[in-house]
């Protein structure tokens, strides 16, 4: 499989495992899409030997000594992102470990992103509130104001940022737009 022309690419400074991560995630949203539109079968199994795999290389990365600002917040909604795959209806686990640490790690970020990074900037906000955070944290309402002006205004051109860096459509179609409607709402009141 090819990436499309318009898929976001990691910045050539960050960490090499973090971007062969961050492709390796990329390559599975985009084979799940693929998959769902022609309507194949998963292999159940399969999946989840690449989704143990992918989290126990972002579990290590956290390990590591240097851990730059962006990357460690990418690394750290990527762990948010899998949370979706293991979700269990009616059942709200807490997630307070990474919440303290994607507050931090949005604070010490938030002006290290390239001008051009405004796709992953929703990537990353959008992922955080419906997986782990929701709209409700001042210091979230604060970091979707600031990028707000620079997103369009409707869910159709919202998804199509978030679709260029990672996002399965039959999971996350349905709560992140629910996630967006809440911050349209929040931010506008």
């Amino acid at each position: 499989m090819t990436l499309p022309q318009d898929l976001y690419k990691p910045p050539s400074g960050w960490q090499p495992r973090l971007v062969h991560i961050f492709r390796d995630f990329q390559y599975l949203c985009l084979g799940i899409n693929n998959d769902a539109l022609e309507r194949l079968p998963h292999n159940a199994t399969y999946l989840q030997s690449i989704l143990t795999s992918l989290q126990s290389r972002l579990l290590h990365l956290g390990g590591l000594p240097v851990d730059p600002p962006v990357e460690r917040l990418v690394r750290l909604t990527m762990l948010c992102f899998l949370t979706t795959t293991s979700k269990v209806a009616g059942r709200k686990l807490p997630y307070d470990w990474v919440l303290r640490q994607l507050d931090d790690a949005y604070a010490m970020a938030a002006d290290r992103f390239e001008k051009e990074d405004i796709c992953l900037r929703v990537w990353v906000l959008i992922t955080i509130a419906f997986t782990v955070a929701g709209v409700e944290k001042e210091w979230f309402k604060e970091a979707w104001g600031k990028i707000q002006s620079e997103v369009d205004q409707d869910w159709a051109s919202v998804k199509k940022y978030l679709m260029r860096v990672m996002w399965i459509e039959a999971i996350h179609d349905g709560p992140g737009e629910a996630v967006w409607r809440d911050l349209e709402r929040t931010i506008s009141s």
